[in-house]
Protein backbone atom coordinates (compact mmCIF):
# COMPACT_ATOMS: atom_id res chain seq x y z
CA UNK A 1 0.00 0.00 0.00
CA UNK A 2 1.30 3.66 -0.96
CA UNK A 3 0.67 6.63 0.52
CA UNK A 4 1.17 10.22 0.08
CA UNK A 5 1.52 12.96 2.48
CA UNK A 6 1.96 16.75 1.34
CA UNK A 7 2.05 18.86 4.40
CA UNK A 8 2.73 22.96 4.77
CA UNK A 9 3.50 23.71 8.34
CA UNK A 10 6.34 25.15 10.94
CA UNK A 11 9.32 23.18 11.86
CA UNK A 12 8.68 21.98 16.21
CA UNK A 13 10.68 20.71 18.78
CA UNK A 14 13.07 17.75 18.21
CA UNK A 15 11.79 15.02 19.58
CA UNK A 16 14.88 12.71 19.26
CA UNK A 17 18.33 13.43 17.32
CA UNK A 18 16.07 11.82 13.64
CA UNK A 19 12.47 12.74 14.36
CA UNK A 20 11.30 16.17 14.39
CA UNK A 21 7.54 17.28 14.84
CA UNK A 22 5.62 19.42 12.05
CA UNK A 23 2.88 21.94 13.64
CA UNK A 24 -0.17 22.33 10.84
CA UNK A 25 -2.73 24.65 11.96
CA UNK A 26 -5.95 24.21 10.84
CA UNK A 27 -9.54 26.12 11.72
CA UNK A 28 -11.89 24.09 13.52
CA UNK A 29 -15.67 25.03 13.27
CA UNK A 30 -17.73 25.21 15.87
CA UNK A 31 -20.96 27.02 16.67
CA UNK A 32 -20.24 29.51 13.86
CA UNK A 33 -17.06 30.67 15.65
CA UNK A 34 -13.71 29.83 13.96
CA UNK A 35 -10.97 28.07 16.08
CA UNK A 36 -7.18 27.75 15.21
CA UNK A 37 -6.37 24.06 16.03
CA UNK A 38 -2.40 23.05 15.69
CA UNK A 39 -1.88 19.48 14.80
CA UNK A 40 1.36 17.88 15.44
CA UNK A 41 3.19 15.43 13.18
CA UNK A 42 6.31 13.39 13.67
CA UNK A 43 8.44 13.46 10.77
CA UNK A 44 11.96 11.37 9.52
CA UNK A 45 14.14 12.90 7.23
CA UNK A 46 14.45 9.78 4.23
CA UNK A 47 18.18 9.34 5.22
CA UNK A 48 17.68 9.52 8.99
CA UNK A 49 21.01 11.65 8.73
CA UNK A 50 20.81 13.60 11.81
CA UNK A 51 23.23 16.55 10.33
CA UNK A 52 19.72 16.72 7.46
CA UNK A 53 19.53 20.62 7.41
CA UNK A 54 15.71 19.62 8.34
CA UNK A 55 17.10 18.97 12.05
CA UNK A 56 19.20 21.87 12.47
CA UNK A 57 16.90 24.87 11.05
CA UNK A 58 14.93 26.51 14.01
CA UNK A 59 11.91 25.67 15.28
CA UNK A 60 9.05 27.81 13.70
CA UNK A 61 10.39 27.61 9.96
CA UNK A 62 7.51 27.24 7.53
CA UNK A 63 8.24 24.44 5.24
CA UNK A 64 6.60 22.63 2.80
CA UNK A 65 6.95 18.64 2.87
CA UNK A 66 6.07 16.19 0.55
CA UNK A 67 6.56 12.44 1.64
CA UNK A 68 4.88 8.82 2.50
CA UNK A 69 3.24 7.48 5.63
CA UNK A 70 5.03 4.60 7.67
CA UNK A 71 4.51 2.93 11.28
CA UNK A 72 7.00 2.58 14.18
CA UNK A 73 6.64 0.51 16.84
CA UNK A 74 7.52 3.15 19.26
CA UNK A 75 6.41 6.06 18.03
CA UNK A 76 3.34 5.21 15.98
CA UNK A 77 2.65 6.84 13.06
CA UNK A 78 5.33 8.75 11.05
CA UNK A 79 5.90 11.16 7.86
CA UNK A 80 8.74 10.03 5.68
CA UNK A 81 10.18 13.44 4.43
CA UNK A 82 11.38 13.16 0.92
CA UNK A 83 11.53 16.38 0.04
CA UNK A 84 11.07 19.61 1.98
CA UNK A 85 10.63 23.36 0.51
CA UNK A 86 11.56 26.10 3.25
CA UNK A 87 8.84 28.90 2.70
CA UNK A 88 10.35 31.89 5.07
CA UNK A 89 13.58 33.09 4.87
CA UNK A 90 16.55 31.21 3.04
CA UNK A 91 17.79 27.81 4.92
CA UNK A 92 21.47 27.25 3.73
CA UNK A 93 21.85 23.48 2.76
Amino acid sequence: MLSSVLLIGRLGKLVSPTVREVLVERPLYEKEKETKVVDRYLTVYWSKNPYATMYKARDGYLVAIKGRLTVCSELGVLIICEAIDYLDDYVKE
